[in-house]
């Protein structure tokens, strides 16, 4: 996770799981749309145009948008979330030896530039 984006975190993630083709090209597609123009002005059309798939895809693994979204957030909240949380804390434990004035600055730093990377 050194170097990597948020979304090349959750790519892994997605490569990792038991999906279908079409499964993860669904769930990149919207992840990437939903970010960029927000979850109401993203249609499934342009979700499936984007993947490479076709809606009917999308409708296969997932019978609404919402459902859609909702799997993106679960693999977010399960898998991705935990694992940032794992990092973060193994960082910390790192300068725990350090001043609370130091540990704090170190904190907020870190979670600084965690919440600047994309």
């Amino acid at each position: 996770m050194e170097n990597k984006t948020i979304l090349e975190d959750y790519e892994e993630i997605l490569g990792n799981k038991k999906l279908t083709n079409g499964q993860e090209k669904a769930l990149l597609s919207a992840i990437n749309l939903f970010a960029k123009q927000g979850y109401d002005a993203t249609s499934t059309a342009q979700i499936a145009k984007n993947a490479g798939i076709s809606e009917a895809t999308i409708f296969k693994y997932y019978s609404t948008k919402e459902k859609l979204l909702l799997e993106i957030i679960n693999l977010i909240t399960t898998e991705l979330f935990p694992k940032f949380q794992r990092k973060f804390f193994s960082e910390v434990n790192e300068v725990s030896d350090k001043s609370l004035k130091e540990i704090i600055t170190f904190i907020v730093i870190n979670r600084f530039e965690f919440m600047k990377k994309k």
